[in-house]
């Protein structure tokens, strides 16, 4: 999942409407997933106060590959997570 403080903006969006990028690996949608892989987070700590965090989606992309890389829960049998 990529998101912002909220859901991304359907239409263009500029500096200023998004706070940062949070990237999570999760098994499925879900309400309860069994686990969940936080691999990027620019969001500043303090969201009520809209400071800008880091929009550079390099940094994201690079995270992730990483992760994808490296995660054990790719390398379990369907269903072995629940």
């Amino acid at each position: 999942m990529v998101a912002c403080e909220d859901a991304l903006p359907f239409n263009r969006w500029t500096p200023g409407t998004l706070a940062g990028w949070h990237l999570s690996h999760v098994p499925e949608d879900g309400p309860a997933p069994a686990w969940r892989c936080v691999v990027y987070d620019s969001l500043p700590p303090h969201l009520c106060r809209y400071e800008a965090g880091d929009l550079d989606l390099r940094p994201l992309v690079e995270a992730a590959t990483a992760h994808l890389a490296a995660c054990s829960h790719l390398r379990e049998p369907a269903g072995a997570g629940a």
